[in-house]
């Protein structure tokens, strides 16, 4: 998929925001970007496992708000591959909004047009193996 489109027509938007609500089961985070990383989708889970609420996040890049700096590089390249039509799963560490560090797992779904990549929904949770080799206490999604 060459061809890359950031900016939604309201077509697009709607797209990405129905899958969004598909994968948005009320236990996992959901938040949706345009191809460009741009959320234009986030739940209340997201709002608990980060810290933000939607008002703090929506129309912000993503890459400005869930990754830790030790992995916003390699954010940025999985935000590149998957602009490239390669959805992703895996874990990384994330940050809640008072900088707690946490190990995520992430699925990451493509949101397609006939032609282009034209969003991305992210679910993530935090890791049932929740301790990185640091040793930082991580913020469970379950009180």
């Amino acid at each position: 998929m060459d061809d890359v489109r950031p900016f939604f027509s309201p077509e697009e938007k709607e797209a990405v925001l129905r899958a969004a609500r598909e994968h948005d089961k009320g236990r996992e985070a959901v938040i949706a970007t345009d191809a460009a990383g741009t959320i234009v989708y986030w739940n209340e889970q997201a709002s608990f496992l980060y810290g933000w609420e939607p008002e703090d996040v929506l129309g912000r890049n993503v890459l400005d708000v869930t990754p830790t700096r030790s992995w916003s590089d390699g954010a940025a390249q999985i935000m590149e591959d998957m602009r490239q039509g390669n959805a992703w799963t895996g874990q990384y560490i994330v940050k809640h909004r008072d900088g707690t560090p946490m190990v995520a797992h992430v699925r990451n779904i493509l949101v397609r047009d006939r032609e282009a990549v034209i969003g991305v929904v992210g679910v993530s949770r935090p890791s049932a193996r929740n301790t990185p080799p640091d040793g930082i206490p991580r913020r469970p999604i379950d009180d």
